[in-house]
């Protein structure tokens, strides 16, 4: 019976604790079923590139949506490592985010999905980025 208590008393501080720093859950709130390019961009160089092949842009999509992530809205700040611009077919940017080691930053939102999977993906581009850039 004590043990219980303690547990039940260990996850209310949690949640107080969680609540107090501004922290939610809640689902990626775009839609991105019209993404018919995905612009990567490196925060470095500068370099894009351009990706219209469907299945790598449904890959990505994959490693935002349809998940619930740990949120908070941050103050306006500068300066990224990388950036995804999704577009669709005239043009239209559906989605423009930043993306940082372990989480991805929208409209003054950060969004950590508990894992690197975007962060790792890209990565994978640094050397297109740098050579690129030279």
């Amino acid at each position: 019976m004590k043990k219980r208590w303690i547990v039940l008393l260990g996850l209310l501080l949690m949640i107080v604790c969680v609540y107090a720093k501004g922290i939610r859950v809640k689902p990626f709130p775009a839609d991105l079923d019209k993404a018919t390019a995905m612009i990567l961009q490196s925060g470095n160089t500068g370099t894009r590139i351009t990706i219209t092949d469907p299945e790598e842009i449904q890959n990505v999509r994959d490693m935002m949506e349809k998940r619930f992530y740990l949120t908070q809205r941050i103050s306006p700040r500068g300066g990224w490592t990388y950036r995804i611009i999704f577009e669709a077919e005239n043009e239209e940017i559906l989605l423009d985010v930043t993306v940082g080691e372990g989480t991805f930053k929208h409209d003054d939102v950060i969004y950590f999905p508990g894992d690197h999977k975007l962060w790792d993906y890209m990565q994978t581009y640094d050397d297109v980025f740098n050579q690129t850039a030279r």
